[in-house]
């Protein structure tokens, strides 16, 4: 049998495996190295198995990689040859660790004897993400003693290994020798090979939390004075729908039952209105004076992630170190603790974790007790909830100011149900999650938020709408879409719903928020690093259906002809970065001023003195 037939064989065999372990994407790069695996891949594809992307960028191709695997929560491959193209899927890799996808990474090497004699496109592939991957393993070369067998069980590790009790990426290395293809040996190979091949299925176990756990949780959850912080959980495979209605009403469940406030992150399912106990613009509340710690609750419960906001972490981190209870709830096998105040940490499959402390908690009225210090608790709930009100009321009266916040709100409120919403890094998530409204519980919010990079955010986005279908709108600043400009060439030949508002403030305005904004010299030039050409400039030249907007009404306009459209549209919305800074401050410590009042009175519709 020739070398080519062993590549083709072993490639299908890996193939076939991860479609049986449950893999339905693939994206690949061109190459020559990579040529068994692309093969198999299309193949793949025609026989109606899984999706093929081919993206010409090992980095765009990752972080679409990346997208498609956060918004299924299944596993996805990424396929490149041989050498430096690897070092480009990198970035992607450490999101997908930080974040929890499941990311099959597929690099295709020189066999052994190529290794360390200075053969071209040969650097050393053997575990080169180091910790950011759950597993690295190379494979054996193709050859009549290595059988189809275990290329079908190195298949069945890695997505065991990628979906396990902590997911995230994994690496297999792929040596193949020339020739690498021949004619003669295509698709009808191809066909023998995976009927030759026994399927597999692969059960994946669902973490339960352990029994002690839940019981104690239960037992707590008697506290007048509770609270739940819903953080980011995109990272705990909560997009599918099913799912996410699980856990929205679970959620609501609870809270209903023990009494307690739900505060939720912008980029958390658990941010709708349909939740009635939801507890809007939490930051503000935050922020509110020291007199909010009168009505410190005596036990928070973090689900998923930390929050977003600043304030609301600092504020955690401050009734910790004055006697309150927080126990997390990551939704995977990890620590989630960056405050350093967590004093219990509940491991397991986040929708089970909330269903068993739900049917744990029976009667909550008879378990009212003094487990733990009760603070007042006339109208714990009503003051907490009246507070959001408050904020969200003054938000809408100060609307009309020209500034991201005020942009990032209308678009909470012009989102389609059904749509996704991508929020990138750094000021945008923040202007969401400061201002933004709760949205329809059919919006889906994605957001990169396991290192917080801006890289890739673009890639990241496509490959979320590719994989659901869905209308998608990213919000992102103008560093972040030109960070990522290579992707719209790629994305300039596709019908994706894609539309991309850009807040383009002129460079990095969210250093304006930092103390290193005061310093004499350096801030332009090291850190707001202004660009030469504009967002705007940059997506006209690339041919793209692009809009500049310089007010709300503009704004509304665009968005309302860009969104149901198919197709790539960019709107870019133009600021004075200083105004923005102003208006931004004002309209926060006014929605801080109306939140505070309101959680210190029984009558919060009562002007604050």
């Amino acid at each position: 049998m020739s070398t080519a037939r062993h590549n083709t064989e072993a490639a299908t065999a890996l193939v076939a495996a991860l479609h049986d372990a449950g893999m339905r994407h693939a994206v690949i790069s061109p190459g020559s190295r990579n040529t068994p695996l692309s093969l198999a891949f299309a193949e793949a594809e025609t026989a109606g198995l899984l999706s093929l992307e081919v993206v010409l960028d090992e980095r765009i191709a990752a972080f679409m990689a990346l997208g498609i695997a956060r918004a299924t929560g299944r596993p996805v491959a990424v396929s490149c040859t041989s050498g430096s193209a690897l070092a480009h899927h990198h970035p992607a890799v450490v999101e997908a660790d930080r974040a929890g996808i499941p990311l099959v990474i597929l690099t295709a090497d020189r066999p052994p004897e190529l290794q360390h004699r200075g053969a071209a496109q040969t650097v050393d592939q053997q575990d080169p993400f180091g910790r950011h991957v759950r597993l690295s393993l190379t494979a054996p070369t193709p050859c009549a003693e290595v059988r189809q067998r275990s290329y079908r069980s190195l298949a069945v590790l890695a997505v065991s290994r990628a979906l396990g009790e902590n997911p995230g990426p994994i690496h297999l290395n792929l040596p193949f020798r020339e020739p690498l293809w021949e004619p003669g040996i295509a698709r009808a190979t191809l066909r023998e090979a995976r009927l030759a091949t026994p399927p597999v299925r692969l059960a994946q176990a669902t973490a339960t939390p352990a029994a002690r756990a839940i019981r104690e949780l239960a037992e707590l959850s008697g506290e007048p004075c509770g609270l739940i912080v819903a953080g980011t959980i995109d990272h705990v495979r909560i997009a599918r729908a099913t799912r996410s209605a699980r856990l929205r009403t679970t959620l609501q469940a609870i809270t209903r039952r023990c009494g307690w406030p739900l505060i939720a992150d912008a980029a958390s399912p658990c941010n709708t209105h349909a939740i009635p106990g939801l507890v809007q613009h939490g930051d503000a509340i935050a922020r509110a004076s020291d007199d909010l710690d009168r009505f410190r609750p005596a036990l928070v419960v973090v689900i998923g992630g930390w929050p977003t906001s600043k304030a609301l972490c600092a504020r955690l981190h401050r009734w910790a170190e004055q006697g309150t209870r927080v126990i997390s709830i990551p939704g995977r096998q990890t620590l989630e603790d960056p405050l350093t105040c967590v004093d219990d940490i509940v491991h397991g499959d986040l929708v089970v974790t909330l269903e068993r402390w739900l049917a744990e908690l029976g009667d909550v009225e008879a378990r009212r007790s003094t487990t733990l210090p009760t603070m007042d608790h006339e109208g714990w709930h009503e003051r907490w909830l009246n507070a959001g009100i408050a904020a969200s009321r003054q938000l809408d009266r100060g609307a009309s100011s020209w500034f991201e916040g005020a942009a990032a709100r209308l678009l909470s409120r012009c989102l389609p149900p059904g749509s996704l919403l991508h929020l990138g890094s750094s000021l945008a998530i923040r202007d969401f999650d400061l201002f933004g409204a709760a949205l329809d519980p059919d919006v889906v919010v994605c957001s990169s938020r396991g290192a917080n990079g801006i890289d890739g955010t673009i890639a990241t986005f496509a490959g979320e709408v590719a994989a659901t279908g869905r209308q998608g709108v990213a919000l992102i600043g103008d560093l972040t879409f030109q960070h990522d400009a290579s992707t719209l060439l790629h994305l300039a030949r596709t019908n994706l719903p894609l539309t991309i508002l850009v807040q383009d403030n002129g460079g990095g305005g969210i250093f304006e928020h930092l103390p290193i904004a005061a310093h004499p010299d350096a801030f332009d030039r090291l850190f707001l690093t202004p660009q030469p050409v504009t967002a705007l400039d940059l997506a006209l030249g690339m041919g793209l259906d692009a809009v500049e907007v310089s007010s709300l009404p503009e704004l509304r306009s665009a968005l309302l002809n860009a969104i149901p459209a198919d197709g790539l549209h960019v709107i870019v919305a133009s600021y004075s970065r200083r105004a923005s800074f102003e208006a931004r401050r004002a309209a926060l410590n006014d929605a801080t001023r109306q939140a505070a009042h309101a959680i210190r009175t029984t009558n919060p519709l009562e002007p604050p003195p």
